[in-house]
């Protein structure tokens, strides 16, 4: 259809020329079965090529959740970690975060570009539909051309749907398996501090490190005090602390009887397994542990002292 003052060429869908302004007759607005057919295929060519969503755009749908995210997770790792790289990534992803989020505030981040260019050729679709339907609705051909028009309309729709859906589900995966990953570095990670605090750090000073204590291996404690040379009074307390601060009572008095009972600071020592078991209300071990010191204590007048403790 074209204008009847500058000929320019009319769309199916408007009697109004975009050039001159002139207001085609409502005569020439008439659509024949064919010209319906045309314009009904060409919407649909259209529909047709607006791309599918893809996993890129949706990360970029979604960034304003994702990066967020993926910022934390990196400041975990290098609050973990203490790595140089890792903070510059967490600073890096900080400031992506505050850009994305502004984007998302000002309306500039999460739309997709072909909404708008979908719903109105949906609207057109639908114009025509109703057009071929009220003009030649008994026609049988006619009603073919809209139930399959109709149908190919549902099948793109469903298709988008799908990809974003599938889009979802790989970033939702990747996300699981970044928290897996982060997780196994994390344990990997807090296995090579704790052996490096075992291998570094001394008896006293892992004893003032409880919360530490619990990741640390009882018998390598035991050994690296049993490789000390030479051993000190202050050692010794700290070993039998770690023992009774694990709650492994047995231990700490059997290594009290073998390695500490006649050294300097036994008495002391002794003093604090008696009181850790009072504190249990364990007075059968009590009597049971000053037995099996039987007088030994470095210093005699320490054993008389042990005795009425």
């Amino acid at each position: 259809m074209r204008c009847s003052k500058c000929d320019e060429k009319l769309s199916l869908l408007t009697n109004i020329c975009p050039v001159c302004g002139q207001i085609v007759d409502s005569a020439d607005d008439t659509l024949s079965p064919k010209d319906l057919a045309l314009s009904l295929e060409s919407l649909l060519r259209d529909l047709r090529m607006i791309p599918k969503p893809t996993l890129i755009k949706s990360i970029e749908h979604y960034s304003v959740f994702t990066v967020p995210v993926f910022t934390i997770l990196m400041v975990v790792i290098a609050v973990i970690t203490s790595g140089l790289i890792f903070w510059i990534l967490s600073l890096f992803c900080l400031l992506w975060s505050i850009i994305v989020i502004v984007k998302k505030y000002k309306g500039k981040l999460g739309n997709d570009p072909y909404n708008n260019q979908i719903e109105v050729l949906k609207a057109n679709c639908d114009y025509l539909l109703r057009i071929a339907t009220m003009n030649y609705g008994t026609r049988k051909e006619i009603t073919l051309l809209v139930n399959d028009i109709v149908e190919e309309v549902e099948e793109v729709e469903s298709c988008r749907v799908a990809s974003k859906r599938k889009n979802i589900i790989v970033l939702i995966v990747f996300f699981l398996f970044v928290i897996l990953a982060v997780g196994f570095m994390i344990n990997k990670v807090k296995h090579v501090v704790d052996d490096n605090i075992l291998e570094y750090a001394s008896i006293t000073e892992l004893a003032s490190m409880p919360d530490r204590l619990n990741d640390v291996e009882w018998e390598s404690v035991v050994s690296k005090f049993n490789n000390l040379t030479p051993v000190s009074e202050a050692d010794r307390i700290a070993i039998i602390n770690i023992a009774l601060s694990k709650e492994m009572v047995t231990e700490a008095e059997q290594l009290f009887i073998k390695n500490i009972l006649g050294e300097s600071g036994d008495f002391k020592i002794a003093k604090n397994i008696i009181d850790h078991l009072r504190s249990s209300s364990q007075k059968t071990a009590v009597d049971s542990f000053k037995a099996k010191c039987n007088g030994n204590l470095r210093y005699s007048s320490d054993n008389n002292k042990l005795k009425e403790y």
